[in-house]
């Protein structure tokens, strides 16, 4: 089973225990030990008349350790000097730490069934793909996009729900800005852009890529010709993704239809993007990066792999690319 987010609520309580020349360090301990967490994990971070409340250092806790360990808990609480437990003595939370009171058989059931929905929901996201365009010429008018519907059609034909996302000029905040909302905030589990990977100064796709992700993939497509550009030859850019689930605000947008590319909605996008804190770690865990439905997926595959260390480079898992 896949760690637990705790959605920042940490924090566990110890109600209706008596405490008298206790120590707290050990009952942090045998807090710790019960619930299977580095001891240096658990803090104890108030103790105010029967209850005492303790902080959880981490993000994420394996629910299985959680599960219907209350009465474990508080035997194990009982045997330590100054600590008192009674009938009433109980553990709350707000969060998913409140699982340790729950009837461990029905709780283990729960998250059996909890499971099999997260996998559903987590094939339905990873099968959503957007793809945008890049490059002045194309906002301009001056010539028509015609990578964008074929990739849309090869994406429809293996099973994807392909949304054609905004045509973006050569910026590398706009388009850093709209692959960040893409991944992070609007629940895709593959987001294409093509054009931007050549030597020109006015191609940034790459470095928006690295800028949301600096480990990404960005193996170099031909060696150099030589001359005096000091710039790399065309590249490409791939890196895993793990698909987050839309925030409302998306799914609504999706609901009305909207799809205008306004100057005022670029520059919200930006802003917004650039604003939020990253999200350290949280796209980590998938290990390989949608290509095999691409054209040149082998190209990409043998030239990606050197980049991507203990990683893989193949498979149609979330992911996202430049080309």
């Amino acid at each position: 089973m896949q760690p637990y987010h705790l959605l920042h609520k940490t924090e566990l309580k110890i109600e209706r225990i008596t405490l008298r020349g206790a120590n707290l360090t050990e009952l942090a301990a045998v807090v710790a030990d019960t619930l299977s967490l580095e001891r240096e994990k658990v803090l104890v971070i108030d103790v105010r008349d029967d209850t005492v409340a303790l902080d959880i250092l981490q993000e994420r806790v394996d629910a299985d350790s959680i599960v219907g360990k209350q009465d474990l808990l508080l035997r194990r609480l009982s045997a330590l000097p100054g600590v008192g437990i009674t009938a009433q003595t109980r553990c709350s939370s707000d969060g998913m730490l409140g699982w340790i009171a729950w009837d461990e058989a029905e709780g283990r059931q729960a998250l059996r069934h909890s499971e099999k929905i997260a996998a559903a929901v987590r094939r339905t996201l990873s099968r959503r793909a957007i793809v945008f365009s890049t490059g002045a010429e194309v906002v301009a008018g001056r010539i028509q996009d015609t990578n964008t519907p074929a990739i849309a059609r090869r994406l429809e034909a293996e099973g994807y729900s392909v949304t054609r996302g905004a045509t973006l000029g050569d910026d590398v905040d706009l388009i850093f800005a709209y692959l960040r909302t893409a991944v992070e905030d609007d629940g895709y589990g593959l987001v294409i852009t093509t054009g931007g990977t050549g030597a020109e100064d006015k191609d940034c796709t790459v470095e928006a890529i690295q800028a949301v992700d600096p480990d990404a993939a960005t193996p170099v497509r031909q060696a150099r010709l030589g001359g005096d550009d000091c710039r790399d030859p065309p590249r490409l850019a791939a890196r895993a993704i793990e698909p987050a689930i839309p925030r409302p605000s998306c799914a609504a947008r999706l609901r009305r239809g909207a799809s205008r590319t306004t100057r005022a909605k670029h520059s919200a996008t930006v802003k917004a993007a650039i604003r939020r804190p990253r999200r350290v770690g949280e796209h980590q865990d998938v290990r390989a990066i949608s290509t095999s439905l691409l054209t040149h997926a082998d190209w990409l595959h043998d030239r990606a792999q050197p980049y991507r260390h203990e990683r893989t480079c193949h498979g149609a898992r979330p992911g996202f690319c430049a080309q």
